[in-house]
């Protein structure tokens, strides 16, 4: 029995898409709490045969502190300060962006990134992907997002008791 057959479907899914997609023009960037955004991260990954990068934030998120905490700073449409980002985003044709919702925005640290960001990625095929508990897609995070960028298409994954279903006819403004 080899090393692979021992992993779960998410480890092999996270090692495959590190693995296969070093040299693609593609780029799956995301930000992920706990772990629901990341696992459709590699899954969007995955498909698209793109690299991937994770945002990290310097704030306090773990546990039910970091829960609160988000809220107050989605709450008052603050960014979060991010780790330092040492990604070339000019190497890259298609740039999809995965973010939770938060208290129905975009989550802090994306939020940061795109503020940081939209010049340099407003002219590139970009895409997001959303992540919610709520059946519905928030108006709200999608107006934010178009405040930043126009994104090509906006894909959304409702998460349920880590149950996965993407949500349908998603408009994009």
């Amino acid at each position: 029995m080899s090393d692979d057959d021992n992993k779960t479907d998410k480890e092999n899914a996270s090692f495959k898409a590190e693995k296969i997609n070093e040299n693609s023009s593609n780029l799956v960037i995301y930000f992920s709490r706990t772990g629901h955004s990341k696992k459709i991260a590699y899954q969007v990954a995955l498909e698209e045969k793109a690299k991937i990068y994770e945002i990290k934030t310097s704030e306090k998120i773990d546990g039910d502190l970091g829960f609160w905490w988000c809220g107050r700073f989605a709450m008052h449409k603050w960014g979060m300060n991010l780790e330092k980002i040492d990604i070339d985003l000019s190497n890259y044709s298609k740039i999809i962006i995965v973010s939770p919702i938060w208290v129905f925005r975009i989550s802090s640290p994306i939020r940061r990134f795109l503020a940081e960001n939209a010049e340099s990625i407003k002219d590139k095929n970009v895409e997001i992907v959303l992540i919610h508990f709520n059946p519905l897609v928030p108006d709200s995070a999608i107006k934010e997002i178009n405040s930043y960028i126009k994104p090509t298409k906006i894909r959304s994954f409702i998460t349920q008791l880590d149950h996965y279903k993407e949500a349908k006819n998603i408009k994009i403004s």
